[in-house]
């Protein structure tokens, strides 16, 4: 995965809050996946059509206080964690 790389949701979930935390429920596999809300908005940044990693990387960088630097290590890291539960696919 690079920051070309183009990112989507892979099926179909619910988000819902849950004692305090987001949870994401899949809705083809009846799985539940607890995250937290910036985990979460990231998610939800994919949920209308794909893009790529440097796109959310952006609007991240415009919304929250946190060096380049930073996000890039923890984006990549989500989106593995994303990709290893099967919430999202990578083109």
């Amino acid at each position: 995965m690079d920051l070309s790389s183009r990112v989507s949701r892979s099926g179909q979930f619910v988000v819902s809050e849950l004692e305090g935390k987001s949870v994401l429920l899949d809705i083809e596999t009846n799985k539940y996946f607890s995250f937290d809300s910036v985990a979460i908005d990231i998610f939800n940044k994919i949920t209308e059509s794909p893009k790529t990693v440097e796109r959310v990387a952006s609007e991240i960088l415009d919304e929250y206080d946190v060096s380049k630097q930073e996000l890039m290590s923890d984006l990549f890291e989500l989106f593995n964690q994303f990709l290893e539960a099967g919430l999202i696919e990578v083109e």
